[in-house]
């Protein structure tokens, strides 16, 4: 039977490990990876779905998609469409559990939004200053309103 020699093993098991730690990987989406997809930007949350943070699109009526990236979105973030003063109309998907503190604040235009049942907790300041906005209808799964978080 062959002997090896110890410096050789010892060798063989560093370049392993060194070839298992450090050989590139293949990037996929985890928790806080970020992203674009058509007109909306998104963050990934920890249990794989996303949340909308931002909106580069045209003005006028948004349809908020129910998926981005092929994740499943599952809120609208604090301050996603802050500002957006040209939009008249937003509908949020099934699956969104979630719209964050002042999501669509100072969406002067806005004259209606569709928040479907599902959503159970609204954010401070979401709809601040949204002074076209007439009414809102909120679904009864709604259990938190407005509380910083």
């Amino acid at each position: 039977m062959k002997r090896i020699n110890s410096s050789l093993v010892l060798f063989m098991v560093l370049l392993l490990v060194f070839t298992l730690v450090w050989s590139p990987v293949p990037a996929l989406a985890n928790e806080g990876d970020t992203g674009s997809d058509g007109d909306f930007e998104w963050i990934e949350l920890a249990d794989g779905t996303v949340a909308v943070t931002g909106y580069t699109g045209p003005i006028g009526d948004v349809v908020i998609p129910d998926t981005l990236s092929g994740m499943p979105v599952t809120a609208i973030a604090d301050n996603a469409f802050n500002g957006k003063d040209r939009l008249t109309g937003i509908t949020i998907p099934e699956g969104v559990t979630t719209i964050g503190e002042s999501a669509f604040r100072d969406c002067e235009l806005l004259t209606s939004i569709t928040i479907p049942e599902g959503v159970t907790t609204i954010g401070v300041n979401a709809f601040r200053s949204c002074d076209s906005l007439p009414s809102i209808t909120i679904p009864d799964s709604v259990t938190l309103i407005g509380e910083s978080t």
